[in-house]
């Protein structure tokens, strides 16, 4: 029997670029240049996410009666704020606090979306298409869009996670304040 091969053309690969090829034409994408105006939005989400972990944290810390150090120790192993979140419950629950049980999966429902948001603006890679300077992003699929390849970059999504974030910042912020206000006896 007769080898079936199927014949394309030969590309020569470069390892700074992105090609794809279909029988009509061939589509060369690279990474941009590191001053890319994107990259500015990219590090906002990211920075802005940090914020939120941190935020987490200090909730820890707070139930467990912790040092930033200590509680630094254990955070750091723990990936994204889904483990947070399941952690703040645990320990209020442990504590007899229902009402931060109860704020601690709320929030946690409501950080799904911006965690989405943060990443795929940090996991996708940016790529520009050398011919029309186009920005695209080599798309990882993701739990809730099963879609695998290169999108156009959508800058507008960027603005609407950085937003969005903000948005569960303050979220964030109005749990640890009551934790604050439930776990604190203070001396009168």
């Amino acid at each position: 029997m007769a080898k079936r091969l199927i014949r394309r053309e030969k590309l020569v690969p470069d390892a700074t670029h992105w090609v794809v090829a279909t029988p009509e034409n061939t589509t060369t994408y690279k990474p941009p240049p590191r001053n890319h105006e994107l990259y500015a939005l990219i590090g906002e989400i990211a920075s802005r996410w940090s914020f939120i972990e941190l935020q987490l944290d200090a909730c820890i810390a707070t139930l467990a009666d912790l040092g930033p150090e200590i509680t630094a120790c254990i955070t750091a192993q723990m990936m994204g704020h889904m483990p947070r979140c399941l952690t703040i419950k645990a320990i209020a629950h442990w504590r007899g606090l229902p009402e931060i049980v109860k704020a601690a999966e709320a929030l946690q429902n409501k950080l799904h979306e911006a965690s989405e948001f943060r990443n795929r603006a940090i996991h996708d890679r940016l790529l520009i298409e050398t011919k029309s300077e186009g920005a695209f992003k080599d798309h990882r699929m993701s739990k809730k869009e099963l879609h695998y390849g290169l999108k156009e970059f959508d800058k507008g999504q960027m603005t609407r996670a950085i937003e969005l974030i903000d948005k569960r910042s303050g979220d964030c912020s109005s749990l640890l304040l009551l934790i604050r206000e439930q776990v604190y006896d203070y001396d009168t």
